[in-house]
């Protein structure tokens, strides 16, 4: 071929390069296979986390809720306490809000968020009224604030919005994760491909070389010994690819000593 050096130390070079550079291709290609695993796995976690996300801005909305109506029901302050720990201490929608920033969540996520929460605010004011009907023992007025329709209708919009962003979220971090474990197992069949054509390729050179280095020239000095064991005293130990190494020159040189010795009178 063209391309190929002439000298048999020049394709070894050539050889030995390509094997080293296919090595340190197929390690680099392992090495991002293990790297996408990872990002892939990561992808994985932050779906998990948004899902939960989601379910906890739903249910701590309908934990208020219900607060409130077992309240406007029953009367028992606990609800009302319940209610207003989870506004001023506990703060779940806002933690969420917060959670979601920190993860970088598209801005159209953040604005369902923030349509739930400005609908929220409506339905606070209609707890507010209902709660302060139960403390003036007008538990009638409270039922039918938590019970009636606008209640149903501002609660209805609130948990659209939620619905919205979940279905929203979880589509995204669904694409995330395919798209992390579509590079990873890319990747990772690659790397493997490359293990198999660098083994097939070390094969090959083992077999080029064995067959240059040693079959070649044992064939080659067998066949030439026989010439010579019958009688053929022009026959010549060719030197291999690069020229005769020592051995071969020396048995040359014995040979062709011995031939001039027996064509010479009296030798």
């Amino acid at each position: 071929m063209p391309f190929l050096p002439s000298t048999l130390q020049g394709r070894t070079k050539l050889f030995v390069a390509i094997v080293c550079a296919m090595s340190l291709l197929a390690v680099f290609m392992i090495w991002m296979a293990g790297q996408s695993v990872g990002r892939e796995r990561a992808a994985v976690d932050r779906q998990i986390e948004f899902r939960q996300l989601g379910q906890d801005l739903a249910a701590a909305s309908d934990y208020l809720t219900n607060q409130a109506r077992l309240y406007a029901v029953t009367g028992n302050r606990e609800h009302h306490e319940n209610y207003w720990r989870e506004v001023e201490e506990t703060q779940t929608r806002d933690k969420v809000v917060e959670r979601l920033r920190e993860l970088n969540a598209p801005q159209a996520e953040l604005e369902l968020i923030q349509q739930a929460q400005e609908s929220s605010n409506g339905l606070v004011e209609t707890e507010d009224q209902a709660m302060a009907a139960v403390a003036e023992g007008d538990m009638d007025l409270a039922r039918s604030l938590m019970f009636g329709e606008n209640y149903d209708s501002q609660k209805a919009r609130i948990m659209d919005y939620v619905a919205q962003f979940q279905q929203m979220m979880n589509e995204r971090a669904a694409a995330e994760a395919a798209t992390a474990r579509d590079q990873a197992r890319l990747l990772l069949n690659t790397g493997q491909l490359m293990v198999v054509v660098l083994a097939g390729l070390m094969v090959a050179v083992l077999v080029f070389f064995f067959s240059r280095r040693v079959v070649r020239p044992v064939a080659g000095l067998s066949q030439t010994v026989r010439r010579l064991i019958d009688g053929d005293h022009a026959a010549e130990i060719l030197p291999g690819p690069q020229g005769r190494d020592r051995r071969t020159g020396r048995r040359h040189a014995a040979v062709q000593g011995r031939d001039a010795r027996t064509r010479t009178p009296g030798g």
